[in-house]
């Protein structure tokens, strides 16, 4: 339910973006939920005190209510074995001591995104390295600096980062006042690119959905997506005529994501770049300006040289 807020989920912060929702509001929404447990339909929110019938029917547009099956089957693995698991070691004949069973979130996460088809084959990068005539090692180094070697979280939602800095100038391009917002939003929206806002992993994605209060499109194409962290304005450069569509795909598959990726660099006129390993050339036109400031032409230099070494 896109652009709408699961009442058992938001945060504080993202109640707070409801018109008419205060942040003593927000947090008799969150002690209720936390007394009572889950909402079970929008309507309960009447229970929470200074929610009245009148704002109650103002927020409904923008809100929803769910607590039925959205764990990830990796997260409710984990519950699993957190719930009263143990194995018992003998130390004596009289005594025993018991140790928690320790679980492997990383090999299950693995798990779960190959089998669930996510998870891109040597054979399709072998296939993708052909098509544009480079080294493989080049497309490995790429994923490495880029995303650490994988398009996807241990929850199977695909990796992003928000760009706060980027979101200003969306929202300017479609003629809105970035202004008008940000002194309740200032780690989503800002003028100048910053890294101090940035949350990582599954923490980006609270960003996200305050930014799509906002503008739905203008926040997701204010993101990076994948395993190639293209941003999400440039859909048409990766081969799609809309960024639901982009992000869809994203979402989807790294073999997805790798192909967005060939389109880019196609459209983008990067490809000879990586064929001469440029990668000064390539990391200007793909990381922008500050690429030197990060390094990222000697991170990817240094990646290919070691994915080089490995195949010889």
């Amino acid at each position: 339910m896109p652009n709408k807020l699961n009442i058992n989920r938001a945060t504080k912060e993202e109640l707070c973006q409801l018109d008419g929702v205060a942040a003593t509001t927000a947090k008799r929404i969150l002690a209720y939920r936390k007394h009572h447990g889950h909402f079970k339909s929008i309507n309960d929110l009447a229970h929470v005190k200074g929610i009245s019938h009148h704002k109650l029917q103002k927020m409904k547009p923008y809100i929803f209510c769910s607590f039925k099956g959205e764990a990830s089957l990796l997260d409710k693995f984990i519950e699993e074995f957190k719930t009263n698991t143990s194995t018992t070691t003998k130390r004596s004949k009289k005594t025993y001591k018991t140790k928690p069973v320790t679980f492997s979130r990383k090999k299950e996460a693995r798990k779960i995104l190959f089998e669930g088809g996510k998870k891109l084959k040597e054979s399709d990068l072998q296939e993708a390295a052909a098509d544009l005539r480079i080294d493989l090692a080049c497309i490995k180094a790429v994923i490495e600096v880029e995303s650490s070697g994988g398009g996807f979280l241990s929850n199977g939602k695909a990796k992003i980062l928000f760009e706060g800095h980027v979101f200003w100038r969306q929202l300017l391009k479609r003629g809105i006042a970035p202004e008008k917002f940000a002194s309740q939003n200032r780690n989503i929206l800002y003028n100048k690119w910053t890294r101090s806002h940035y949350l990582s992993g599954w923490a980006e994605y609270r960003r996200l959905q305050k930014a799509k209060l906002i503008h739905k499109e203008a926040a997701l194409e204010s993101a990076s997506w994948g395993m190639f962290q293209i941003m999400g304005f440039n859909y048409r450069l990766a081969g799609f005529k809309s960024v639901e569509q982009f992000v869809q795909s994203m979402e989807q598959s790294e073999k997805g994501q790798l192909q967005a990726f060939i389109n880019f660099i196609k459209n983008k006129g990067l490809v000879t770049k990586l064929q001469r390993r440029d990668w000064a050339g390539f990391a200007k036109a793909y990381n922008g300006p500050a690429y030197k400031k990060n390094k990222y032409d000697t991170k990817l230099a240094n990646a290919y040289r070691r994915y080089k070494s490995l195949v010889r």
